[in-house]
């Protein structure tokens, strides 16, 4: 199918294509219209509404992690832990990155640039991303309980 729809769009035939499978939208389409509510919301080349989410994080992994955050903050990085590795922001790129450490000896094992994906824009955008304490909504829907925060199983019938 994506071959066929890549086909098609070389040739010069639009194809209008809606799903709720967006790494295969990423894979498949030039541009994209993202709705919220009715609204649109985004809009544009694919690659223009990822890059224009993109926070210039880099995952970093080194031998000594604290030292690392250490001495990435005191060069102006923003730096969180990320299950051992660092998530790095605010330097001008993964070469500032590279030498603020290589200067006192830490030599980094993993540099990798966390660039978005259509289904992370999508979410942010329409405010739809998982709470943490939320079950995966896999076959029943559930909503949170405004009184204590916990979870309102609700059973959903289908209107014919």
């Amino acid at each position: 199918m994506r071959t066929l729809m890549s086909d098609l769009a070389a040739s010069g035939v639009t194809v209008l294509l809606s799903s709720h499978l967006l790494s295969e939208i990423e894979q498949v389409c030039d541009s994209v219209t993202i709705i919220d509510r009715g609204r649109r919301v985004a809009h544009g080349p694919v690659s223009v509404v990822l890059a224009g989410h993109d926070t210039g994080e880099h995952l970093v992994r080194v031998a000594e992690p604290a030292r690392a955050a250490s001495l990435l903050r005191a060069a102006g990085a923003t730096v969180r832990d990320a299950d051992g590795a660092l998530v790095v922001s605010g330097l001008a790129g993964p070469a500032a990155i590279s030498e603020t450490l290589g200067r006192d000896g830490l030599w980094l094992t993993e540099l990798t640039p966390l660039t978005p994906d259509l289904e992370s824009v999508f979410l942010d955008l329409t405010g739809t991303r998982p709470h943490p304490a939320d079950p995966p909504q896999i076959g029943v829907p559930a909503v949170r309980d405004p009184q204590d925060g916990g979870v309102i199983d609700l059973d959903v019938k289908e209107a014919v």
